[in-house]
């Protein structure tokens, strides 16, 4: 054992501890008990056991082997007094041939990855797959994650509740897909990961209080994946995705924790080592010759990310680039972003045509970004009395301050 610096320092000691190690330990025991819930509470008891013995005895050497040894006779202690674990407990003989808390020991392999399959099966809607995920494989808790999605902690709590009863009713099985599922449930799983970072990256303003912490996580858990699963294209295309976004992150946000857009962020403050990493991970997917949506998204992040200043940036390419997205995926987002890049390549006439046909069709009429663009091209075009028109209607449509502030000052500086 440590020495104890304190009671404050074992406190933190012992949050620290569980947050590093919750997934794998909830993992493991996942594994070896079959069952989530009785792993979560085992954990649970194990944590409320370390802060009182360590304050004690000290910290121990290999604080994440000694929660998984408490955890894992927690575990049982719940299954012999508990008649509802009447059933684990058979399931426990049948698994581990004894009772004895000894013969289940910490292993070296990362069961991670059955932990995330499970929480990203298809048969749990989105929102919820997002939501466990971050809860059990991550370690954040309901009022960090309810926070996140600007919930109340008791809906998401309730939401968390509903979804791992789902997985015990339905049998969701802990498991990595067989090979001839592998690449479909990996998409589902790639999926989540990107709304994890979304959430972080996009987010609106200072109501989200850990963006940047959530983005790392989002990180973090498809290097996990890559390491299990490597040389996957669209696995490298989103990690190199999200590695050449992250580049811009420390810009993004103001000291107020609002959001800055691309065109007014400070590039001195972007994290340029960022983009080696994110080459390094485009490169090694497009090796394998394999295009997917994730690897053109990052060609395009990685353009904004090496560009010199807003004014500099290579449009044309860009437009290029989301013509290609659209072979893959047909949107109208991308069909906006591809027309407002054609504006900045000084193709205002062809880019408002295409604004206003996206308008007309009806899906991206309520979209504030939507007018912001068309204002710009009818700004370029002289249409002045347009232009405000359709400003104003992008402030009236955003649902951020900040944001509508910038809004407000360029329709002052186009036409002063």
């Amino acid at each position: 054992m440590q020495n104890n610096k304190g009671t404050d320092s074992v406190d933190i000691q012992v949050e620290r501890a569980v947050r590093s190690c919750y997934g794998k330990l909830l993992s493991q025991l996942t594994y070896h008990f079959r069952s989530l819930d009785l792993a979560e509470e085992a954990i649970q008891e194990a944590t409320i056991s370390a802060f009182v013995k360590w304050k004690k005895l000290g910290i121990p050497n290999n604080p994440e082997s000694w929660l998984f040894i408490a955890s894992k006779r927690k575990a049982i202690d719940i299954i012999r007094k508990n008649k509802s674990h009447a059933q684990k407990k058979q399931n426990l003989i049948i698994y581990n041939k004894t009772i004895e808390p000894e013969v289940i020991e910490l292993s070296d392999q990362d069961r991670r990855l059955e932990l995330i399959f499970t929480c990203c099966h298809p048969a749990l809607d989105t929102a919820s797959q997002v939501a466990l995920t971050l809860n059990t494989v991550c370690g954040f808790s309901v009022d960090e994650i309810a926070k996140a999605f600007l919930l109340k902690k008791t809906t998401m709590a309730q939401r968390l509740v509903r979804t791992k009863q789902k997985i015990s009713k339905t049998n969701i099985p802990y498991q990595i897909p067989e090979p001839h599922q592998l690449e479909q449930r990996l998409s589902g799983v790639l999926g989540v990961i990107y709304l994890i970072f979304n959430e972080a990256y996009y987010s609106k303003g200072s109501k989200y209080l850990s963006s940047k912490p959530l983005a790392e996580e989002a990180i973090r858990l498809a290097k996990l994946v890559n390491k299990q699963l490597p040389h996957r294209s669209e696995l490298l295309g989103l990690l190199a995705l999200m590695a050449f976004n992250f580049v811009r992150f420390n810009a993004k946000i103001d000291k107020f924790g609002r959001s800055i857009n691309l065109k007014m962020q400070n590039r001195q403050l972007w994290q340029h080592e960022w983009v080696e990493r994110g080459n390094h991970y485009l490169e090694s997917a497009l090796t394998l010759k394999k295009l997917g949506p994730y690897q053109i998204q990052a060609a395009i992040s990685a353009v904004h990310s090496t560009s010199k200043s807003f004014a500099e940036t290579d449009w044309q390419q860009i437009h290029a680039l989301y013509q290609k997205l659209l072979q893959y995926q047909t949107s109208p987002i991308i069909e906006l972003n591809a027309a407002i890049a054609l504006a900045y390549s000084n193709k205002i006439e062809h880019s408002l045509k295409l604004i206003q046909k996206l308008e007309q069709e009806g899906q991206l009429s309520q979209y504030h970004l939507l007018y912001m663009a068309k204002a710009y091209c009818l700004k370029e075009l002289s249409r002045n009395e347009q232009s405000k028109e359709a400003i104003n209607r992008a402030i009236e449509l955003s649902d951020n301050q900040f944001q509508k502030d910038y809004f407000q000052k360029e329709l002052e500086s186009w036409f002063d």
